[in-house]
């Protein structure tokens, strides 16, 4: 039997400036009122810089996650373990 490899995704819908929407969200890493870190579904992380960000819904479950405030820059990257300094010493 072939096993079915499940791809997950995510969507981020910024609506009129203000309100953002997100879901495919696995865990808040960190947030304030300027900065959040996301970890997503597929193992990315997703980075949102702002003004005045707060949350108004988390839906845990679902995975859920909606903003309100201004948006500067949202950014994409691949999930990364930390190197301690002594592993990059001795690569």
């Amino acid at each position: 039997m072939e096993e079915k490899k499940i791809v997950k995704t995510h969507n981020l819908k910024y609506d009129n400036g203000k309100k953002v929407y997100l879901s495919g969200i696995k865990n808040v890493e960190s947030f304030s009122e300027s900065h959040m870190l996301l970890t997503l579904d597929n193992e990315k992380t997703l980075t949102i810089d702002g003004i005045g960000l707060s949350v108004t819904n988390l839906d845990v479950e679902n995975g859920n996650l909606e903003l309100d405030g201004e948006l500067v820059k949202i950014s994409y990257a691949n999930a990364r373990t930390p190197k301690s300094f002594l592993k990059k010493l001795f690569k």
